[in-house]
């Protein structure tokens, strides 16, 4: 496949959706509780700076015009007649109580327990509590942001959890990773004024103990949190550390039946829900 501007633009915009959507928007606290069957609940809190969202929206329709078609490049199909301009909705209006609950109501087994909003100084910040029957649904849900998860299980009967904040799209995601082919370390001054402030927390409480973690351990040995902010993300983009933006953990328990899946968050459409790229 060859990469036009237009779509060079729009995986940008999808990785730049990443770590936005991952860490909530400069904050991001979640806490997962999981049991021995893979059912659970997940406390959540994020923060939405409003202002941002619209500054970094701004710059990625400037870049990107919607009103004007691109030429095909030679073996490719056009791009066909100019789309309307969209509607500039509002970002915070998608985490209102009715949208979440919408949201969740498109995977199996998962209900919202509690929800509060507020919006002050420009940020709205959002808890709620999610009670889950499938870990699996909660992850694509979206729910904690989106992150890339990987569930496995080994041969001694130990079960290993990998997370990618940036939702497989840094140096840690494979193929397709960084924007297409495109060299993210250069494109990461322009979203630092954006994105200076991030700042995500997660932990998660397993059914056994833990064995092995890049986290920080509880003292009863269940439960790993990890803490990660900008310089993290851009540290590991720029010096191309797979393991940079990669949360691990490796647990054993006594008659814990957990199901192997690996899901990877569709970054385009988190892009275009953020009203970014075409």
């Amino acid at each position: 496949m060859k990469w036009t501007r237009s779509l060079r633009l729009a995986a940008l915009a999808s990785v730049c959706a990443a770590a936005f959507a991952s860490v909530g928007c400069l904050k991001s606290d979640d806490k997962t509780t999981l049991a021995k069957d893979g059912s659970g609940s997940v406390d959540v809190t994020v923060t939405i700076d409003l202002a941002k969202i619209k500054e970094i929206k701004d710059m990625f329709a400037a870049m990107m015009p919607a009103a004007v078609p691109e030429p095909a490049m030679e073996g490719e199909p056009g791009m066909g007649e100019p789309s309307a301009p969209k509607k500039d909705d509002d970002f915070g209006a998608q985490f209102s109580k009715e949208e979440v609950e919408k949201d969740l109501k498109k995977y199996e087994g998962l209900e919202l327990k509690d929800y509060s909003t507020k919006t002050e100084a420009g940020k709205q910040v959002v808890h709620m509590v999610v009670a889950f029957k499938s870990w699996e649904n909660l992850c694509k849900s979206g729910a904690t942001g989106n992150k890339a998860v990987t569930l496995t299980k080994g041969e001694d009967g130990s079960y290993t959890i990998v997370f990618d904040a940036m939702g497989g799209q840094g140096p840690g995601g494979g193929e397709g990773a960084d924007a297409g082919g495109m060299d993210m370390s250069a494109m990461l001054p322009m979203f630092e004024s954006f994105l200076a402030g991030l700042e995500f927390k997660s932990a998660l409480t397993v059914p056994g103990t833990i064995v092995e973690t890049n986290g920080t351990k509880s003292e009863d040995g269940a439960t790993v949190s990890w803490s990660m902010g900008w310089t993290e993300i851009s540290t590991a983009m720029k010096e191309k550390k797979k393991d940079g933006t990669l949360m691990k953990v490796t647990f054993k328990g006594e008659g814990v039946d957990l199901k192997p899946f690996s899901f990877k968050p569709d970054m385009e459409k988190a892009g275009s829900r953020m009203g970014l790229g075409k």
